[in-house]
């Protein structure tokens, strides 16, 4: 089956949870080769999708394993792909595997830990409803400004990105070339950049779906500490959502990243579920 049609599949199953560019890029932009996507069919049906993510740096230098099972898979095709997972991670050069429970797809935790998985942090997802309408921020660094993403500022987006996210659980960066090649191509994204037009102090990644809004990314530069940009990403953020005719807001963010909860609740963000994640150490043959 084409990419396409997996990712179609996989919105179904998880039934809208996951935005439509998010499954594409795990399916399409996140992996290094068609190896790393399993499809298990059942009675020549499709009941499952497997997909091994071992492009990008994170915090833990972990491979994520992304798993939809059907509601009608056979009981053993969840252990199936987890040890399918863990031999394809194995032969990269990751040193463990995460795997995220990711709503509606009805992956088990006592499968995983039958498996060797052990709870290792949890995401939380986080609502704004209605969207909320921020007084203008002050400016925070002279000669700084928001704007459009542009190809010329593009590796400096990357270096701040990876500087952002260095040791947040959860953040996955890919090498430039294809973090450059997603930025290009990217339809379903918008991106903003606060920039003096060489450096890249902060950013966002921002996405909507008719009334819902959605903070897919938001990252400053640690050098730029104690400025005030997160708060600034957040009024340009919700500005930019606004603008878009969204009414309601959605982001991500780890339970243990408190500064970034903080900001998000002063801005009339609300956590509204949990995702646990999963890890195991990758053995080496």
């Amino acid at each position: 089956m084409e990419p396409a049609a997996l990712a179609h599949w996989v919105e179904d199953t998880t039934a809208g949870e996951m935005p439509a560019g998010q499954v594409r890029d795990v399916l399409l932009k996140l992996v290094s080769g068609p190896e790393c996507v399993r499809a298990v069919y059942s009675e020549g049906h499709l009941c499952a999708v497997g997909v091994v993510i071992d492009t990008c740096d994170s915090a833990a230098d972990c491979a994520e394993l992304n798993v939809f099972v059907g509601a009608h898979a056979p009981e053993d095709t969840l252990a199936m792909l987890l040890a399918w997972g863990e031999a394809v991670a194995a032969r990269g050069p990751r040193v463990c595997l995460d795997v995220p429970l990711t709503h509606g797809a009805c992956v088990r935790p006592e499968v995983l830990t039958a498996a060797g998985f052990a709870f290792a942090y949890a995401l939380w997802s986080m609502h704004a409803d209605p969207l909320p309408r921020p007084a203008p921020a002050t400016e925070t660094l002279p000669g700084f400004t928001w704007r459009a993403l542009t190809p010329a500022l593009i590796p400096a987006l990357h270096h701040t990105t990876a500087r952002a996210f260095a040791d947040v659980p959860g953040s996955f960066v890919p090498p430039l070339e294809m973090f450059a090649e997603r930025c290009r191509t990217e339809t379903t994204a918008h991106r903003r950049v606060f920039t003096d037009g060489a450096r890249v102090a902060a950013y966002l990644r921002l996405e909507h779906d008719g009334a819902r809004g959605r903070v897919a990314s938001l990252g400053r530069d640690p050098d730029f500490r104690a400025r005030g940009l997160g708060a600034s990403a957040m009024v340009e953020a919700l500005r930019w959502m606004a603008g878009a005719g969204c009414t309601t807001a959605e982001l991500e963010v780890a339970a243990t990243n408190r500064a970034a909860l903080s900001l998000y609740e002063g801005f009339g963000f609300v956590a509204t579920r949990e995702m646990p994640v999963f890890r195991k150490p990758l053995a080496r043959g």
